[in-house]
């Protein structure tokens, strides 16, 4: 075996270990001493692949929810991306919940805005690339943290409260806001970033979100 496979293969027994103390006992009550002898390793093995648990945690939500996202072409799968964050939720609710309510709801709003921000900031260029408008850095960079911050706070809803809803009329409701709004919003700023004197420019709204 390679040894980038059996890397991988030691931070996928860690990550499983985790899941499992997770199931049993609080987020904060879990230790590396617990994680290694479930492992069979040693502390000198965990930390050499993580700095701490937290480092794990955001590790396994990696792997587990983005890393398939970011496989999506958002701009016509983006229904199918949330209902995969939306089934991971709910496939692990009692593990989520447990992170939130036990010290890990900062780390776990982190990870979702710090990869939801990769992907908002790709649709909103793809979108302005489709209809020849040229952003300010200052204006992407608001507008994808407006969307990443939004949705993240969604997920943590979900998860913290227990929100019931169908996943896909959540989706719809998200899809919705989505394809209405930015190609709007890039529409009202013009091809400067800078909201224009006069009218806005002609703007074709199927070449964007569907």
């Amino acid at each position: 075996m390679k040894q980038e496979d059996k890397s991988q293969q030691t931070k996928l027994r860690f990550a499983e270990a985790l899941k499992a103390q997770l199931r049993q006992k609080p987020l904060t009550k879990i230790t590396v001493s617990e994680l290694v002898t479930a492992c069979g390793l040693n502390r000198k093995t965990f930390y050499y692949h993580f700095t701490d648990i937290y480092d794990l945690l955001r590790w396994m939500l990696e792997r587990e929810t983005m890393e398939a996202v970011r496989q999506y072409d958002l701009l016509v799968e983006y229904e199918e991306a949330i209902l995969y964050v939306l089934d991971y939720i709910e496939k692990n609710e009692p593990i989520l919940q447990n992170i939130c309510h036990n010290g890990g709801r900062e780390q776990l709003k982190d990870f979702f805005f710090a990869n939801f921000v990769g992907i908002y900031r790709q649709v909103i260029e793809q979108v302005a690339e489709r209809n020849h408008l040229s952003l300010s850095p200052e204006f992407l960079l608001l507008q994808s943290h407006f969307y990443a911050e939004a949705v993240a706070g969604l997920m943590l809803e979900w998860i913290e409260k227990q929100i019931v809803m169908e996943r896909k009329q959540a989706v719809l409701y998200i899809n919705a806001i989505l394809r209405a709004s930015i190609p709007a919003t890039l529409e009202s700023m013009g091809s400067n970033g800078a909201f224009p004197d006069s009218p806005g420019l002609e703007f074709d709204n199927s070449m964007g979100i569907r």
